[in-house]
């Protein structure tokens, strides 16, 4: 029994999640006899420890069910009802405690700050290493995004990267390479994460490796940073994998879905995003990677479909007041907000305002502030009906959704929001002639400059025209914005 525990736990808990059903059966039978052999034994810390770690891919594999997850917050209660609270002073109680948590995140059994608390822990305890990318210690990594809990992760990270550039582990720095751009995109540092995610893909593009480790990490950050040929490759790598577990299906369809938004076909985009919300809720994701519900949110009301729009917004601001994170939470105020009659709106935007203020990324925050702004006028003016929205895509996983960030305007509750600051010279060259259609290859032979600056220039015209791709840009060209002429 001990031999085939230790071969069992050789296997990553990836790898078992898509093993064949007599694997998932051995597994199950030897974690419960190896289980109830270590009962009460405190003297085979061995056993015991092989125990956890059996117990904890268990979970892995049973973390796309309702009944998996249901458990799993069971489990979790347990451990919290203990004297000294979840045990985390070894490798596999770390590991047993990052899937529950994770599983009581996604299905909503748990609030943010329960969920960061124990995630906390459990990173003061866990050295920085490469290896926690083939464990489940690697979704802490989300659970603490999702919960807006960031601070400790960068410099954890970094180090976990340097070891894996040492040894050489090019699946293991693909993968921390996009959780380092996952991290930065909620801190507010989209063009550090930005260089984070090319690093990401160059690697992935080397890997022999089939894993869909990689492509899983990269796909919900890459529907967050302006990278086309980037989400073009990793759709190309994984899109056709005959199969792959649930959320990572969900976060490939929307980053097809970003696909569709920057090239202008809003319907197939908003297809795209609903199909990715029934395939997480199939497996009981209340909480989820990438922000199924405000896409569709975005789409259906630049498409006018108001009810619709305001049904899915009442829904997530219901959500969001559940998990309590503040950037998820204020940025559903703001769309339910601007979706409202202006007496609803005002209440609702300054509340969002209110909550924003305590999130550690400005990018959200300076939304709000601007839609307050929006709001006076539109009161002024009795007559007018919500805001008018072009569809566009909401991306910041797991939890923001302006995929190259906002104009930098700070502001505070009550406070005016600052002009949008005006683009360079070299941006404006570059705005205006990829607004007219033509490739960054195009663009880079007519300036003389490399691809490579054609791409930070657009980064920062769409950061600072608020727009997400060519499509909207050129929209805003078209218009007759002063701003790129």
């Amino acid at each position: 029994m001990r031999d085939r525990a230790e071969a069992l736990c050789r296997v990553t808990p990836l790898a078992l999640e898509g093993a064949a059903p007599p694997v998932i059966a051995m597994l199950r039978g030897v974690a419960g006899e190896l289980g109830r052999a270590v009962a009460g034994d405190t003297g085979d810390a061995a056993g015991r420890e092989l125990a956890l770690r059996l117990e904890a891919r268990l979970h892995y594999v049973d973390k796309h069910t309702r009944a998996g997850l249901s458990a799993a917050a069971a489990r979790l209660d347990e451990l919290e009802r203990r004297p000294g609270g979840v045990p985390l002073d070894t490798p596999g109680e770390r590991e047993l405690a990052c899937v529950l948590v994770h599983s009581a995140a996604v299905g909503d059994h748990r609030p943010a700050a329960r969920v960061a608390a124990v995630c906390r822990a459990v990173l003061a305890r866990e050295p920085a290493s490469s290896e926690h990318v083939h464990s489940t210690v690697g979704m802490l990594v989300t659970c603490l995004c999702m919960a807006d809990a960031v601070e400790d992760l960068p410099a954890w990270l970094s180090v976990a990267a340097g070891h894996a550039r040492t040894e050489r582990a090019g699946v293991a720095e693909a993968v921390i390479r996009a959780e380092l751009a996952a991290v930065l995109l909620c801190s507010g540092r989209p063009a550090e994460a930005e260089e984070e995610v090319r690093r990401s893909v160059d690697l992935v593009d080397d890997l022999a490796d089939d894993s869909l480790l990689p492509g899983m990490v990269l796909a919900p950050v890459l529907t967050a940073v302006h990278h086309p040929s980037g989400a073009e490759r990793v759709l190309a790598r994984y899109g056709a994998a005959p199969s792959v577990p649930p959320g990572f299906g969900a976060c490939l369809q929307m980053l097809r879905a970003r696909a569709a938004v920057e090239a202008g076909d809003a319907d197939t985009a908003l297809e795209y995003c609903l199909d990715a919300g029934r395939r997480f809720e199939r497996a009981g994701w209340t909480a989820t990677p990438v922000p199924w519900r405000p896409w569709a949110v975005e789409i259906l009301a630049g498409r006018g479909r108001w009810p619709e729009a305001r049904a899915l917004a009442e829904q997530e601001v219901a959500r969001a007041r559940r998990w309590g994170a503040p950037t998820q939470l204020g940025r559903a105020l703001r769309m339910l907000g601007e979706l409202s009659a202006p007496a609803r709106a005002g209440e609702l935007l300054t509340e969002a305002v209110t909550v924003l203020d305590t999130a550690g990324d400005r990018t959200e925050s300076d939304r709000a502030v601007r839609a307050v702004a929006a709001h006076r006028d539109r009161a002024a003016d009795p007559g007018t009906g919500p805001l008018p929205r072009t569809p566009r895509a909401p991306a910041e996983p797991p939890r923001g959704d302006d995929p190259a960030g906002a104009p930098a305007s700070a502001g505070r509750p009550g406070g005016d929001a600052r002009p949008a600051p005006a683009l360079t010279r070299s941006e404006r060259r570059v705005a205006t002639r990829a607004a007219q259609g033509r490739t960054n290859q195009e663009i880079a032979g007519d300036l003389a400059v490399s691809v490579r600056a054609v791409e930070k220039h657009l980064t920062g015209v769409y950061r600072k025209l608020g727009v997400s791709g060519r499509a909207a840009l050129r929209r805003v060209w078209e218009g007759g914005s002063d701003r790129i002429a």
